[in-house]
């Protein structure tokens, strides 16, 4: 009997410890695809930003707003993203995309296209650069 006890205490020790490496395992899973999808947000945004950054006196305004609004759709899906995981640090990237919102509503109606794009330029450049820093960090 006493030989039972010990063997039942150690058969539910050991589901215990079964029971634990599992849930580690879901939310090394969880956390894993949390990581890739933001991973492959981020590398969208830069993208986004890359296509902006590309207008020029050739381009239309249309494309620019185009561009202009695919890179804002790519953010938002970014910063959904980013809020799923914990050790992500945005603050920086942030302001850098605010600043670069702000540019771009701030240029009038009847503005030539090279104009727009000297003067959202240094935005996106600034902005590139925080993200590039969180891709080193998070996406290696």
């Amino acid at each position: 009997m006493k030989n039972l006890k010990k063997e039942v205490f150690a058969l539910c020790l050991i589901m215990l410890s079964l029971s634990i490496m599992t849930v580690h395992a879901q939310v090394d899973k969880k956390l894993a695809k949390a990581e890739t999808n933001f991973c492959n947000s981020i590398n969208t945004f830069a993208q986004s930003l890359v296509t902006l950054d590309a207008i020029n006196e050739n381009s239309t305004m249309d494309e620019f707003k185009k561009a202009y609004k695919s890179a804002d759709k790519a953010w938002n899906k970014l910063e959904k993203k980013a809020a799923k995981l914990e050790k992500v640090e945005m603050k920086e990237s942030v302001k850098a995309y605010n600043k670069l919102v702000d540019a771009v509503n701030s240029i009038e109606g009847d503005v030539k296209t090279s104009e727009a794009a000297e003067q959202i330029n240094q935005h996106i450049d600034a902005t590139a650069a925080e993200i590039s820093d969180i891709l080193s960090v998070v996406c290696k």
